[in-house]
C-alpha cells in the first residue's frame, strides 16, 4: 500500500503538469522507479557486504553464517 501511494503521487502530478503527454509521463516515472531499484541494489550490497564475502553453507541449526561470524 505504501509503495502504491509513493508511486501514484508523481504520476498524478505529472499528468496534471503535462496533460497531453500522459503516456510519456507514466513511462518516465516507471523507468525511474525501476532504475532506482536497480541502482539501490548495488548501493545496499556495498553498504551491507563491502568485502563481497560469500556465505559458507555449513549450517548450524539451519542458519548460514560467515566463517568469521561470532
Amino acid at each position: 500500500m505504501g509503495n502504491g501511494l509513493c508511486y501514484i503521487t508523481p504520476i498524478i502530478l505529472g499528468w496534471e503538469y503535462f496533460p497531453n503527454n500522459k503516456g510519456f509521463v507514466s513511462g518516465t516515472i516507471m523507468c525511474g522507479f525501476g532504475l532506482g531499484s536497480f541502482i539501490y541494489t548495488f548501493v545496499a550490497e556495498a553498504i551491507v557486504n563491502p568485502e563481497n564475502k560469500k556465505p559458507e553453507f555449513g549450517t548450524t541449526g539451519g542458519n548460514v553464517y560467515f566463517s568469521d561470524s561470532p
